[in-house]
């Protein structure tokens, strides 16, 4: 049997903290604080419940101070797995906008 799996990816002008807050206020999840060479700070979380995880990361490389990810947003929220309506809830907040969805 073959299972699908999908992923979407949202920008917003929020900072990380301000994201953060935001998604845990709206999917009832609590975010990790991760510290990366490449990423700075970041948020991740994994469901308890599935495998979805939800991370928010800045849309800056800190070698070339270009954009990750190709769009005008500071920060991205990247829904992987997507298992609850998590997804749903943030895109139905104003402050996040749905750049990608991916089914693999």
């Amino acid at each position: 049997m073959t299972t699908t799996k999908k992923y979407e990816k949202y920008g917003t002008h929020l900072t990380t903290e301000q994201a953060k807050k935001e998604i845990e206020e709206l999917c009832s999840v609590i975010f990790i604080e991760h510290d990366s060479l490449y990423w700075g700070i970041y948020y991740c979380t994994q469901n308890s419940i599935s495998e979805e995880v939800i991370q928010i990361k800045n849309n800056l490389d800190p070698f070339d101070n270009e954009p990750i990810e190709d769009c005008d947003f500071t920060v991205i929220v990247y829904v992987d797995n997507v298992l609850t309506n998590n997804n749903k809830l943030i895109a139905e907040s104003k402050n996040f906008t749905l750049i990608s969805r991916e089914v693999v």
